[in-house]
C-alpha cells in the first residue's frame, strides 16, 4: 500500500502546480487587459489632440478670410501671389488636420450618430464640410483675381459663408468630441466669430508638448475661467497674455508651475492659478 503521507504529498505538489498556472494565467490576462487599456486611452489621447489642431485651423482659416474680405472693402490692396502665399497653406493644414482624423481612427459616421442618438447622417458629412471651405475660398480667390474693391455688403457675404462653412466643419469635430468626451455643452467647442483685423497670431498650430515637458499621461483639455488670469512665460516671465470669461482655452500639458494653456490664436503660457476653472 503506497504510504499516505507520500501520496499527500503528490496531491499537495499537483494542487500546487495547478494554483500557479492558474495565477500566471489570470497574471497574463490582466497584463494583456492593461495593455489594452493603455493603448485605448493613447488612441483616444491622439484623436482630440488631433480634433483640437484641427478646431485651430479652421479657426485659423475663418480669422484669415475675413481679414481678408474685411480688408478688401476698405482698399487694402491683396495681390493675388500675396493671396496664394497665406491662404493655400492655411488650407492644406486645415484639410490635412481633418483628414488626419480618419487615419487615426475616427469612429464612422454611423458610429457617431448612433451613440449620440440622432439619425444617421450623410456618409459625405466630413468631405462636404471640407468642400464647402474651399469653395468660400475659391470665391474670394476670384474676388482678389479682379481687383476690384469689396463693397462692404459683399464682404460681409462673404465672412457669414466662410462663418457657415466654419460652422459646419465645427459641429463635425465637435460630435467627435462628444463621442470621447460625453456632453461638453454647446458653448465648449461651438464656432465662434472670427477675430478683429488687431487679432495677433494667426498660424500657430500645436507644438509638441510631450517633447518640452515630457508627460505621456496628460489628456488636454479645454476650460473656461471664471475671472480674468494672467498667463505666465514658459520661461518663467510675464506673457502678455490675458484669460477672460466666455472663451475657451485649451490645456495641453501638465508642468510643475500649473497647466502649460494654448489660446485658439496659438498663443501659450503657464496658468499657475488654477481654482475655479470650468473644464468643457
Amino acid at each position: 500500500m503506497s504510504d499516505p503521507s507520500a501520496l499527500f504529498g503528490l496531491i499537495s505538489g499537483i494542487g500546487g502546480a495547478l494554483i500557479g498556472a492558474a495565477g500566471g494565467i489570470y497574471a497574463d490576462r490582466r497584463r494583456r487587459t492593461d495593455e489594452r487599456s493603455t493603448s485605448v486611452e493613447v488612441e483616444k489621447k491622439e484623436l482630440l489632440e488631433a480634433i483640437a489642431r484641427a478646431r485651430l485651423s479652421c479657426r485659423s482659416w475663418l480669422t484669415l478670410t475675413t481679414q481678408i474680405a474685411q480688408g478688401m472693402s476698405f482698399s487694402l490692396p491683396m495681390s493675388l501671389e500675396s493671396y496664394d502665399a497665406v491662404m493655400s497653406p492655411t488650407l492644406q493644414a486645415l484639410t490635412e488636420a481633418v483628414y488626419n482624423l480618419g487615419r487615426l481612427g475616427m469612429p464612422s459616421e454611423e458610429e457617431v450618430h448612433r451613440k449620440l442618438g440622432r439619425p444617421s447622417g450623410q456618409a459625405e458629412e466630413q468631405g462636404s464640410a471640407v468642400r464647402d471651405i474651399h469653395a468660400v475660398a475659391a470665391d474670394l480667390r476670384e474676388k482678389v483675381l479682379v481687383g476690384d474693391q469689396l463693397t462692404r455688403e459683399t464682404s460681409r457675404a462673404i465672412a457669414d459663408d466662410a462663418d457657415r462653412a466654419a460652422t459646419r466643419l465645427s459641429k463635425y469635430l465637435t460630435d467627435r468630441a462628444t463621442y470621447f468626451l460625453g456632453d461638453i455643452g454647446p458653448a465648449a467647442m461651438a464656432a465662434q466669430p472670427g477675430y478683429p483685423l488687431s487679432s495677433p497670431g494667426l498660424h500657430h498650430p500645436i507644438r509638441n508638448e510631450q517633447d518640452e515637458v515630457g508627460d505621456s499621461t496628460f489628456t488636454p483639455f479645454w476650460f473656461a475661467v471664471p475671472c480674468q488670469r494672467a498667463l505666465q512665460g514658459e520661461d518663467g516671465g510675464p506673457s502678455g497674455v490675458e484669460l477672460a470669461p466666455g472663451s475657451w482655452y485649451l490645456a495641453v500639458a501638465e508642468v510643475a508651475g500649473g497647466l502649460l494653456v494654448q489660446t485658439e490664436e496659438g498663443l501659450r503660457g503657464v496658468l499657475e492659478e488654477t481654482v475655479g476653472i470650468q473644464r468643457g
